[in-house]
């Protein structure tokens, strides 16, 4: 009976750490996300260069919850890939183009599974927020022009607020899976006209005693 050959690295960028439900990236050689070499990571990496070098180029992956991958593409640049679960629970599988030779390192945005009530911003195109504390009264999330992606884990529930320090407009987002991603695309913010975030505070349906229990006496 064959097998597909699987990659054993003996050098410092290989880890393994045991989670119940964990964010994770599997990355391989051929496209397919199916066979060739291949390499499994379940956490941030930013010295990604020999594994990198050990597949031969990555061609497909597949992955649960979010991830940014650094190539060095061009001499002297960098480009950056963010890849998340998409909507619903599961896993996401992609096929990657010629460019992605040269990983130099590997990100996980979130936390370190699916369990932890956390919510993730990702603004195009560099600013990246993980929140799992209950409150963060100063966020302040510039205007996300339509290209923002938020991603929740832990079947959290979050209100999320215009301005800093709990006040303004504000709307909530109660999400049911493990594990969700959402775009500004799918018209999710449009109700509330919300353009900013400056903080958010952990559940829904809060009264006015509650919120006044978070804010930041300035």
């Amino acid at each position: 009976m064959s097998s597909t050959p699987s990659l054993i690295l003996m050098c410092s960028c290989f880890y393994i750490m045991v989670v119940a439900v964990p964010f994770e990236i599997t990355m391989y050689s051929d496209p397919g996300h199916q066979s060739g070499q291949r390499i499994t990571m379940n956490q941030t990496n930013m010295d990604f260069e020999c594994a990198s070098a050990a597949i031969g180029g990555i061609r497909s992956h597949c992955s649960v919850g979010s991830w940014v991958l650094k190539t060095k593409n061009i001499p002297g640049g960098y480009d950056e890939g963010w890849f998340n679960t998409g909507t619903g629970n599961g896993m996401y599988c992609y096929n990657m183009n010629s460019g992605w030779d040269n990983v130099v390192s590997l990100s996980r945005v979130g936390p370190a599974d699916t369990s932890t009530p956390a919510v993730t911003f990702k603004n195009n195109p560099d600013t990246i927020i993980v929140i799992e504390k209950v409150a963060e009264a100063f966020l302040n999330l510039p205007n996300y022009g339509g290209h923002l992606t938020l991603t929740f884990t832990g079947t959290s529930s979050w209100t999320f607020f215009e301005q800093t320090n709990f006040e303004g407009k504000s709307i909530c987002w109660r999400s049911t899976k493990e594990i969700e991603s959402r775009g500004t695309s799918l018209g999710f913010f449009a109700p509330s006209n919300i353009k900013s975030f400056g903080s958010v505070l952990r559940g829904c349906d809060l009264s006015a005693a509650e919120i006044q229990n978070f804010k930041v006496q300035l």
